[in-house]
């Protein structure tokens, strides 16, 4: 089961975060019909902004957007708050063909999908109040190293943050997930010095995943104990699409469209990015929006 595990270490200097996200990406990844590299992206995308969502408490939904100057596009991921409580997540990228040779170390170049160059966006929608919107510039294409960067820039957050996604041969997403560790404010000098050499010592975040019991044998890994757990919170693929955001999308088309589109006679079908869900909108209904589109209109146009 997909989990993520809030806690503390270090006599409790260190906020850790740690995320296991196979299965969400797995059917995430079969969705957008990815290829190795652009899983890969995918996966660490869809861990950041599930890690993210998990440490800020007063968001409803965390929106990611990476814009790189690579082959694979826009990389968009989404996590937000269900109503039992669970933490849901989706993604796609914009070319999930896009699949490159390994690095020479034999890990997958996300970081040359990505680009070296480009933007973070990272948006929160925030309970009760307006949005929020921060951005920072690429340093690697590799996500982890990005969202770190940004948490540091934009946030003051000092950070340290391991995301990973292990595709098997058959393209299917073996593990996938992440960590994230962050001083508590008024530890942040001698600690972040104790973190860096444990990180350099430990092993890929796919490793990690795959160690038993989990998340103790990760946290060990890390920072050189347990960990002491306050919350594990179940994640799991979800998509909020709907039949009425789809009848949205159709209405920016403006009435002339909708109607030329309902002369044809044939249904209108508008298909979902993230989970590929078919909706379809028979030519009655493209009229039905044709009308509530000119109405709208018309009462704006009464308003002013």
């Amino acid at each position: 089961m997909d989990a993520l595990y809030r806690g503390l270490a270090l006599d409790g200097r260190v906020r850790l975060f740690v995320l296991r996200l196979t299965e969400t990406v797995r059917e995430a990844a079969r969705h957008v019909e990815t290829r190795p590299t652009a899983s890969a992206a995918l996966g660490r995308a869809m861990a950041a902004a599930v890690l993210y969502a998990a440490g800020t408490k007063t968001a409803d939904a965390i929106h990611l957007l990476i814009a790189g100057d690579g082959p694979l596009g826009r990389v968009v991921a989404d996590a937000f708050r269900l109503p039992d409580g669970a933490l849901g997540a989706r993604g796609l990228v914009e070319r999930p063909e896009i699949d490159l040779p390994p690095r020479s170390d034999g890990k997958l170049d996300v970081g040359g999908a990505v680009g070296r160059r480009g933007t973070l966006v990272v948006a929160r929608e925030l309970a009760g109040g307006p949005p929020y919107r921060g951005t920072a510039p690429l340093v690697s294409g590799e996500i982890g190293e990005d969202f770190a960067f940004y948490l540091l820039t934009s946030e003051q957050i000092p950070s340290a943050v391991g995301l990973g996604v292990l595709v098997a041969g058959d393209h299917t997403v073996e593990a996938a997930g992440g960590f994230w560790l962050h001083p508590l404010p008024g530890a942040e000098g001698e600690i972040l010095e104790v973190l860096e050499a444990r990180l350099r010592e430990a092993p890929p975040v796919t490793t990690l995943l795959r160690r038993t019991p989990f998340p103790e044998a990760a946290a060990q890994a890390l920072v050189g104990e347990a960990g002491h757990w306050e919350t594990v919170e179940p994640v799991r693929f979800y998509c909020t699409c709907s039949e009425a955001k789809a009848a949205r999308t159709l209405r920016l088309l403006g009435p002339k469209a909708l109607v030329e589109e309902a002369a044809r006679g044939r249904p209108l079908e508008v298909r979902c990015g993230f989970c590929r869900r078919r909706y379809t909108f028979p030519p009655a209904a493209l009229r039905r929006l044709a009308e509530a589109v000119r109405s709208g209109a018309e009462e704006g146009r009464d308003e002013t």
